[in-house]
């Protein structure tokens, strides 16, 4: 009980916190002179640049995973995932996302988690180096079972800070960012350095680096008879992914990328998605 009323509080000082970083960014915020579609994906980094005010962003992708040496059948996961963003203001981006997940090791197929995000740009990123700055917030709720994705009980808030710049063709993003599940006693660091180059008009190459630090901080049992956590526990995770992605036309691109882990059983992944720009108001 007192942990659920925890995470209420939090909820609420969270919600606050983003309505001021709006109001207060309102000023500073200044709209792109050209048109640059700029989805949320590919990769785990989020720029800084949210998308053109006015703009729809239908984004999916499939991914698909498992441990080298093993059967598909023991490690084996394809995961699909949809996306919707909007940008009702110049300096703010809302987003709803969740999919499906195929666990090989086990029968049927679950509901991916369901998550709410908003991108609050603070400062506009220039090409001569001026660094942007962007706060996201992401609210994910329990959905999804029998997958390494599946989110468990309780609503769980995340914060991450972005900050990115730009040097002609040149581009690198720096992620930082935390979670808290009140309900399993759990909490995350995660963080991200992306750089990536254009080396044509229309392609995107790119590599970055993932580390996630899960801190337990009390002792926590799970109902459904699974190894309980204990408290002091800490569990990390690095990875590496490598990816490009191509416009086929002004609104409209498709990425691939491929990822590992650099640490414990040594596992690859391979994704493929797209994303497709709907702007909603003409330009003048």
């Amino acid at each position: 009980m007192k942990t659920a009323f925890m995470q209420g509080k939090f909820l609420r000082g969270l919600t606050l916190f983003l309505l001021l970083a709006i109001a207060a960014s309102s000023a500073q915020a200044q709209p792109d002179n050209t048109y640059n579609f700029n989805p949320g994906r590919p990769g785990f980094a989020y720029g800084s640049t949210p998308l053109i005010q006015h703009t729809l962003s239908v984004e999916a992708f499939a991914n698909v995973s498992g441990q080298t040496g093993k059967p598909w059948d023991e490690t084996g996961y394809l995961v699909n995932g949809y996306v919707l963003r909007y940008s009702p203001l110049q300096n703010l981006e809302l987003g709803i996302g969740t999919g499906l997940a195929k666990d090989w090791s086990q029968k049927g197929v679950s509901l991916n988690p369901l998550y709410l995000v908003a991108r609050i740009n603070i400062l506009r990123k220039g090409d001569n180096g001026k660094p942007g700055l962007a706060l996201i917030g992401q609210l994910n709720f329990p959905a999804g079972c029998h997958s390494q994705y599946a989110v468990s009980r309780g609503v769980i808030p995340a914060a991450t800070l972005s900050v990115d710049q730009s040097f002609n063709n040149l581009w690198v993003v720096y992620n930082v960012g935390a979670d808290w599940n009140a309900i399993e006693s759990n909490t995350g660091l995660f963080y991200c350095v992306a750089l990536g180059g254009m080396p044509g008009e229309r392609l995107n190459l790119y590599g970055e680096f993932v580390g996630d630090h899960d801190w337990t901080y009390a002792d926590y049992a799970d109902p459904e008879g699974s190894t309980p956590a204990r408290k002091g526990q800490v569990e990390n995770t690095f990875s590496l992914r490598f990816g490009g992605d191509y416009f086929l036309t002004e609104c409209f691109k498709i990425d691939l990328s491929v990822g590992t882990r650099l640490h414990g059983p040594h596992a690859m992944e391979v994704e493929l998605g797209l994303a497709y720009g709907i702007p909603l108001k003409k330009r003048r």
